[in-house]
């Protein structure tokens, strides 16, 4: 944390996130996209071609855009649920600003989503990679002890991921 800028913004902080993880996402996805493309492409004759690569391109285009607009809304409200758990357990040494550097500075640890063929099996690996390293950073940045740190950072990540498996295996059962 303290390599980061300071006197950056928000805003900046969170491009900053959102640049890193569409590199690693495209870096991770498009020799996927392109294989299809081409495998779609030679396989289809006449005029079905271009629909069904401009449908497949629509697709992964959507849902791409999506995706990343779903893991800002998530970054954002761990930054807000974050800072709130630091505030509970007492004055925290610097602002909300501070706590959302922490988080999105320290998502170098996701560039293991960016290995083409295997990334989506990475994704495991870099979050908790990236849960470390914000906590190392929110402990720095706040000045705050390991445990409260590792509480304020580890909480949201750990009730959505409880909804999520929650969801699942109530989906399956009913």
């Amino acid at each position: 944390i303290h390599a980061t800028p300071e006197a950056s913004s928000v805003g900046q902080a969170l491009l900053f996130m959102v640049v890193t993880h569409l590199v690693f996402f495209l870096v991770a996805l498009l020799p996927i996209v392109l294989i299809a493309l081409v495998t779609m492409g030679f396989s289809l004759r006449g005029g079905r071609g271009l629909a069904v690569i401009s449908s497949l391109v629509a697709s992964f285009g959507g849902a791409f855009v999506i995706g990343i607009l779903v893991y800002f809304l998530f970054v954002v409200m761990w930054g807000l649920i974050t800072h709130l758990l630091l505030k509970l357990g007492g004055k925290p040494a610097c602002g909300l600003g501070r706590t959302f550097h922490a988080l999105t500075y320290s998502c170098g640890g996701n560039v293991l989503c960016a290995i083409p063929w295997c990334g989506m099996y990475m994704v495991p690996i870099g979050a908790i990679w990236w849960t470390v390293n914000a906590t190392v950073m929110v402990k720095q940045a706040q000045q705050v002890s390991g445990g409260r740190a590792a509480f304020a950072v580890i909480s949201f990540p750990a009730v959505v991921l409880t909804a999520l498996v929650g969801l699942i295996v109530w989906g399956l059962i009913t």
